[in-house]
């Protein structure tokens, strides 16, 4: 495709290249030289931590993929105690970071990973991805943990009922309320869910702790629980039973929405994070 080969002689250009495991020849007009020698150059580029302003995009110098610079912020993150998966978490300072955003989330990286500007101008929506990036746990210490009533989006037609999972906070502890269907051949109804009560200890000083209680294990999707689990179906099917005839509702087919505003009657709804700078964040992962 890119040279005359009709002689047996090669009148183009070529080098030596690894496709893979392969060792081709490669010839220096066609695009995959071309884009070679660019990403080459590219990596040769650099950009130090005073040239970069806050608000402006830089091409990345291992991908395509263009970042915006918001600046120089404390990085908080949830870390394990020991070093380990599954430890007891706690929410700590990482220090001064350089902090970006990709286009769907926020991170600290170096400057090292960039290779040039995308251009001089700050971004129109700058003020806005800081107002976004002081909104997570990254920014800012945890200062308490609230419930307010669950909100989510609830899909009551499905023929997979899912009941959300809502919670309480009591004397430092999160509590979770997770309930489950059996799988039986019969039809199912909320009559044969069971409840499992998680727990987690919070503690606030500087910072929080989320310390996991590891008294029993269970496998969930192959991921490793290390909550407290305890089956309280039997003392708090009966809370909901008569919560349920209070509000006119059909306890045997309970519908989701149904059972988020029992919930909510009963003291229950989601965890949100407040952080220093009081702002909100719903809590979705300890991890």
């Amino acid at each position: 495709m890119h040279s005359d080969v009709s002689k047996r002689d090669i009148v183009e250009d070529c080098v030596f290249a690894w496709h893979g495991a392969d060792l081709i020849l490669l010839p220096c007009n066609s695009v995959e030289y071309q884009e070679s020698v660019e990403y080459t150059a590219k990596q040769d580029l650099k950009i130090s931590a005073k040239e970069l302003v806050p608000g402006r995009q830089y091409n990345k110098k291992k991908s395509d993929e263009i970042l915006t610079y918001l600046g120089k912020f404390d990085w908080w993150e949830f870390k394990s105690k020991e070093g380990k998966w599954g430890d007891d978490k706690k929410h700590i300072n990482k220090g001064k970071k350089h902090i970006f955003w990709n286009g769907s989330g926020f991170f600290p990286t170096t400057p090292s990973v960039l290779a040039s500007v995308v251009s001089e101008d700050i971004i129109q929506d700058y003020p806005n991805l800081l107002d976004k990036f002081f909104g997570t746990i990254h920014s800012q210490p945890i200062k308490a943990v609230k419930i307010v009533p669950y909100a989510q989006p609830i899909d009551d037609t499905s023929t997979w009922k899912e009941y959300p999972v809502v919670g309480r906070c009591i004397n430092n502890t999160m509590e979770q309320i997770s309930t489950r269907r059996f799988y039986t051949s019969a039809p199912y109804t909320f009559e044969t869910a069971e409840f499992k009560l998680y727990t987690k200890r919070v503690s606030f000083a500087d910072s929080i702790d989320i310390d996991v209680v590891k008294q029993d294990k269970s496998t969930y999707y192959g991921y490793r629980s290390y909550d407290t689990v305890v089956d309280i179906t039997k003392d708090f099917r009966p809370k909901i039973y008569n919560q349920a005839f209070l509000n006119g509702y059909d306890f045997k087919a309970l519908l989701p929405s149904q059972y988020a505003k029992i919930m909510t009657d009963l003291g229950y709804g989601e965890f949100r994070y407040v952080l220093q700078n009081d702002n909100e964040v719903e809590v979705r992962s300890y991890y």
